[in-house]
């Protein structure tokens, strides 16, 4: 299974990692490994009870937003 960003989901998440990225690395690598875990699990589990009518998923960060 393949997956894509809506292109306001890609420029969002471009700009927050640009954040981190200014902030701190470790911080910059802690936002694209959680956002990499979230989007792994949609795709091994595209049929998760968080999916809406519309097909899109939405899933709670475990460690994000890191204020800093």
């Amino acid at each position: 299974m393949t997956y894509s960003f809506h292109p306001a989901a890609q420029s969002e998440f471009e700009q927050a990692a640009l954040y981190y990225f200014e902030k701190n690395l470790s911080l910059a690598s802690a936002f694209y490994n959680e956002v990499a875990f979230a989007i792994e699990g949609i795709v091994e589990n595209p049929f998760l009870p968080s999916c809406t009518a519309a097909e899109n998923h939405r899933i709670g960060s475990t460690g994000l937003p890191i204020n800093s």
